[in-house]
């Protein structure tokens, strides 16, 4: 098997309704939550904060760029409407780069200019985790 890279955008706050922010943009996301929900699987833990995320599924490729791409198409017609939501009810903004690594092979990890600026647009983190 090989190497394989996927993004979760990740919208998150105290005070956010996923709901009407998913109205707001126009896309669907891959779940969600609010503060206060429990937390499945995990004995009366709870959740800390309102989120909502989308996946761009797991691709085959060694590059991030291929990956960022289709994060891109869909994002980025959003950007505008996104950053304005964000920035009104205080929330925060966090791409999730998963790659899980195949058999002696290395990704590159490459982020283009067009990828960067709509993640300083955003006022976005980034977040990488490796798995072999």
């Amino acid at each position: 098997m090989g190497t394989k890279i996927k993004i979760i955008f990740s919208i998150f706050g105290d005070i956010f309704n996923p709901i009407s922010f998913t109205k707001y943009i126009g896309i669907e996301p891959a779940e969600f939550w609010y503060k206060g929900d429990e937390i499945p699987a995990r004995n009366n833990l709870f959740r800390k904060e309102s989120s909502w995320h989308y996946t761009i599924g797991f691709v085959e490729t060694l590059f991030f760029d291929e990956v960022s791409k289709i994060f891109l198409e869909i994002f980025e017609p959003k950007i505008e409407k996104i950053k304005e939501y964000t920035e009104v009810n205080k929330l925060d903004v966090k791409i999730f780069v998963v790659i899980e690594m195949g058999k002696q092979e290395t990704p590159a990890l490459f982020f283009d200019k067009q990828f960067l600026n709509a993640v300083n647009k955003l006022n976005a983190e980034i977040d990488i985790d490796l798995y072999k």
